[in-house]
């Protein structure tokens, strides 16, 4: 299932709807490499592909595995309830450069980021140890330098120190993705 549309219903050559089952409906990440929490996106099948829109919540997991708490998803004011979430609708730009250096910085041509926001970076040659699986498995805050720089921190805002990576190569994107961004209450 793509993250940028609702699952639709497929059908066989000769028109019959081919089957489905819950879990073709949801969209699973570990957030901020914390396997405690996790965010599950539900969609709606038999909607228009154009329409990525989901319901999407965080759910906390104790030692035990238990689901011991459950948030909605907030534009910070209101809880946004229903099919009107998008799991991702930012458009990554690419990588040009990364240093190794405390705390690493990142080169990416009018990124469009702001202090605080929560991205995920893929794709990247020779330092690959900044790379996520593109569903949250690898989580950084950013510090905007300017239009073409940010700094990376995890999530809790120290300084990643890339000095003993890999040295950058080529290519990578990095992302905003909406579903990391949200608040939850």
């Amino acid at each position: 299932m793509s993250e940028n549309f609702r699952p639709i219903q497929a059908l066989d050559p000769q028109g019959r709807v081919i089957g489905h089952i819950a879990l073709d409906d949801k969209m699973r990440t570990s957030k901020y490499d914390n396997s405690s929490i996790t965010i599950v996106g539900y969609a709606a099948p038999k909607t228009l592909e154009t329409e990525a829109k989901w319901k999407i919540f965080k759910y906390t997991f104790d030692a035990s595995g238990n689901a011991v708490e459950k948030n909605d998803a907030s534009d910070g004011s209101n809880i946004l309830g229903g099919y009107n979430l998008v799991w991702k609708s930012s458009t990554p730009t690419n990588i040009t450069a990364a240093t190794k250096a405390n705390p690493c910085n990142v080169t990416s041509v009018d990124h469009g980021l702001s202090t605080n926001d929560f991205v995920e970076i893929v794709g990247v040659n020779g330092m690959t140890d900044l790379n996520s699986d593109g569903y949250g498995s690898k989580v950084y805050k950013v510090t905007r330098i300017d239009k073409d720089n940010v700094t990376l921190a995890d999530v809790d805002g120290n300084a990643i120190d890339s000095s003993g990576y890999g040295a950058y190569t080529n290519s990578g994107t990095i992302d905003k993705k909406d579903y990391l961004n949200y608040s939850w209450s």
